[in-house]
């Protein structure tokens, strides 16, 4: 699969999917879990969902 996030959005994807999973498992609301697909996509630095809308950022 083709890298489709530059480092620095890879970078803020991994720092807020870091929170918002913190707040879920402090007891925050269950869309928090998103941040796990955050620090997932910023790990591999490929989005699906860029993939599919056709963002092709590098």
């Amino acid at each position: 699969m083709k890298k489709n996030l530059s480092k620095l959005e890879a970078f803020f994807r991994m720092g807020l999917g870091c929170l918002m999973f913190y707040f879920f498992m402090l007891g925050g609301p269950v869309w928090n879990v998103v941040g796990v697909y955050l620090m997932l996509s910023a790990s591999f630095r490929f989005c699906a969902l860029y993939y599919y809308l056709g963002n092709r950022a590098s």
